[in-house]
C-alpha cells in the first residue's frame, strides 16, 4: 500500500517543485504564488510520511500505542522547540524545515519501532 501511494506522492512532489508557484496562484490567487518553496519543503515531509507507510496504525493495532505516544510527544517537543528557534533565525522557511524535520523523525522512528517490536515492514518498496 505504501508503494502504491508513494509513487503518485513522488510525482506530486515533483509537480510542486517545478510548478508549485503556478498551482498556488491558480488555486488561491496571485499573492500565494510566493509560497511555492514552503509548499515544496512541507511536501518533502509528507512524502516521507507516505513512504514509511501505516507505521503509526500498526503500533496502535498491535498494542504498542504507548510507544507511539512517546514518539509523538518527543518529536512534538523537538518540532515546536526547533520551530521557535528557526522562526527567529530564518522566519517562515525555518519553521517549514522544522516541521518537515519533525515529521521525518516521527515517521522514521515509528517505522523503526514497528520493525523492532513486530518484525513487520510498512515502507514503500519496489520488490
Amino acid at each position: 500500500t505504501a508503494t502504491l501511494a508513494g509513487i503518485p506522492s513522488l510525482i506530486i512532489l515533483l509537480v510542486y517543485l517545478f510548478a508549485g508557484s503556478e498551482i498556488l496562484r491558480l488555486a488561491y490567487g496571485h499573492d500565494y504564488g510566493s509560497a511555492a518553496s514552503i509548499l515544496a519543503i512541507l511536501s518533502v515531509g509528507q512524502l516521507v510520511n507516505v513512504w514509511t507507510g501505516t507505521c503509526g496504525q500498526v503500533l496502535v493495532f498491535t498494542g504498542h500505542q504507548q510507544n507511539l505516544m512517546r514518539i509523538t510527544l518527543a518529536t512534538g517537543f523537538i518540532t515546536v522547540s526547533t520551530a521557535i528557534i528557526a522562526a527567529r533565525e530564518w522566519g517562515l522557511f525555518g519553521v517549514a524545515w522544522a516541521v518537515t524535520l519533525g515529521r521525518i523523525i516521527q515517521n522514521v522512528s515509528s517505522w523503526y519501532e514497528v520493525r523492532r517490536l513486530t518484525g513487520l515492514w510498512t515502507h514503500a518498496t519496489l520488490k
